[in-house]
């Protein structure tokens, strides 16, 4: 089955400067933590870009990441990342700048590779000539955080960044010899291990080629675990002897605070804190435990449920470190009372309900290269996870929707309470929460899609208009890589006999289609 996929689409380089001048100027006028950590971020997805697609503005860019990773650490200033930012050349030359999944989606903080950088500073008292490998795309700025912060302690250290190639679960990497000088020690720097491990053991395996010894390499990931399923016996052998250097969020302080412990702070008056993710939101909002939703645990961003001294609560959801406005990528809302919704809640007032919702939160169209893109990821995962599930598929082409582009994503009755005034309310919208899948930014017919699969509609009356023969192809792709998900992550117990209910549902949704 397919779910997972690169969703980024390319955009002039000139547009994504520009983007980061408008940061910067936000930076300076408001500054903070969480400000200077997003110019970092997006520092280094320019750099990333540009190692990828416009090789002639990398070394300004890699400039530019270094100097906002110093601001953000504390030993530079804003002043320092403008006169980088003028250096970086213009172009109109279209590149991709990738979306750190770590940053994104997974509540990875940099501030953990600078600790684990000093970790690694006092096993090895004396240690210089230092050469950390970032993985693109994540490892473009964490290795500046790893190299910034060696050099903050006396010990020199150079940068470089590589894109692992081939198959995902056997990659590999080259280094050029001249890239290794006279270093004698090399920090590999991502946010893995994965499902393989692989990306990391490969950069290893080129390490060795250009001259280190294996005892003088150390991996810097994003957590202690070991690679996943996918993981051969040759990179398992790398995890294993390899030295690796993490520092957990748990162990991070912020205004000698925890995570949990800030965010109790900016609520206010609170009381407590709970955590609900990996669907244990359903243990505070259904009174049943057979009429649990099922969740995938993977896709599901954190979520902490505050309460205040008032008996009132509020739901703190990571949303993503560069989003504006966060507090370590945390945005907050009040808890919503009420009842769940169910399928069998679809009156035609509740749909006009959620048709209203619909338009009022779609976003400006798509470029019509972007929405051409997003159609073809759609139709190739339909494709394969309709062949995987034994479904023959029958669906005219269809060209991409135009129009607004879908504003919600999530879609499901669970999504929606109905509090005991009777008034409909969507918990939990801050923004359009994209997930770690292939779909992407997709137009307003996905949303349409979305409320017709999940609340078992045939008729879209009460819905934003599509075109039939477009609605029918986006409902079937809906339906598709909803399968993927429940089928790929049912494993046993009850979690997974309730994904393998819903993967039946959507199975059912999809062959009516088909």
């Amino acid at each position: 089955m397919i779910v997972y996929g690169d969703s980024d689409s390319p955009a002039p380089f000139a547009e994504l400067r520009s983007g980061f001048r408008s940061l910067l100027a936000e930076a300076t006028v408001h500054p903070s933590e969480d400000g200077r950590r997003t110019l970092a971020i997006e520092a280094g997805r320019l750099e990333q870009a540009t190692e990828d697609g416009l090789p002639e503005a990398a070394e300004a860019c890699r400039r530019l990441t270094e100097a906002a990773v110093r601001a953000f650490l504390g030993g530079g200033d804003l002043a320092s990342v403008a006169e980088a930012l003028e250096r970086v050349p213009a172009s109109d030359t279209p590149v991709i700048a990738k979306t750190p999944e770590g940053f994104a989606f997974y509540g990875l903080y940099p501030e953990s590779y600078a600790a684990a950088a000093r970790l690694w500073i006092a096993a090895h008292e004396g240690a210089s000539n230092v050469l950390v490998v970032g993985v693109r795309s994540i490892g473009t700025m964490l290795s500046s955080v790893v190299a910034e912060s060696l050099r903050a302690a006396g010990v020199q250290a150079r940068r470089c960044t590589v894109r692992p190639t081939g198959h995902p679960f056997a990659r590999e990497a080259e280094i050029a010899p001249e890239v290794r000088a006279d270093a004698t020690w090399a920090l590999v720097v991502d946010e893995g291990p994965g499902l393989s491990g692989s990306s990391m053991a490969a950069v290893g395996e080129a390490l060795v080629r250009i001259g280190f010894s294996h005892n003088r390499i150390a991996f810097f990931p994003g957590h202690g675990g070991e690679p996943g399923v996918q993981a051969s016996a040759g990179v398992r052998a790398w995890w294993r002897e390899t030295p690796r250097f993490v520092v957990p969020t748990e162990a991070l302080r912020w205004d000698d605070l925890t995570l949990e412990g800030l965010l109790l702070a900016r609520t206010g008056e609170a009381t407590g804190i709970e955590e609900l993710s990996g669907g244990r939101w359903r243990e505070f909002v259904y009174r049943d435990e057979a009429t649990w939703p099922a969740v995938v645990a993977a896709f599901e961003r954190r979520k902490l449920r505050v309460t205040r001294s008032d008996g009132s609560a509020t739901l703190w959801k990571f949303v993503g470190l560069a989003v504006p406005g966060t507090t370590l990528g945390f945005a907050r809302t009040p808890w919503i009372e009420g009842e769940p919704l169910r399928r069998e809640d679809a009156t035609p007032e509740t749909i006009a309900f959620l048709g209203r919702h619909l338009a009022v939160v779609a976003g400006p169209p798509l470029p019509p290269n972007e929405a051409d893109a997003a159609k073809e990821r759609l139709w190739g995962m339909l494709r394969t996870n309709a062949e995987e599930a034994g479904i023959a598929l029958d669906i005219p082409a269809c060209s991409a929707v135009g129009g607004p582009s879908a504003g919600d994503y999530r879609l499901a009755p669970g999504e929606w309470r109905r509090s005991p005034d009777g008034e409909i309310v969507k918990v939990g919208r801050i923004a359009p929460t994209l997930d770690h899948t292939l779909v992407g930014r997709q137009p307003l017919a996905w949303d349409v899609a979305g409320a017709m699969v999940e609340w078992d509609l045939d008729d879209p009356t009460g819905l934003p208009p599509v075109p039939p023969r477009e609605l029918r192809f986006y409902r079937a792709a809906y339906a598709a890589i909803r399968i993927g998900q429940c089928a790929m992550f049912a494993g046993d117990g009850a979690e997974g006999h309730r994904l393998r209910r819903e993967a039946a549902f959507y199975r059912a949704a999809l062959e009516r289609l088909l």
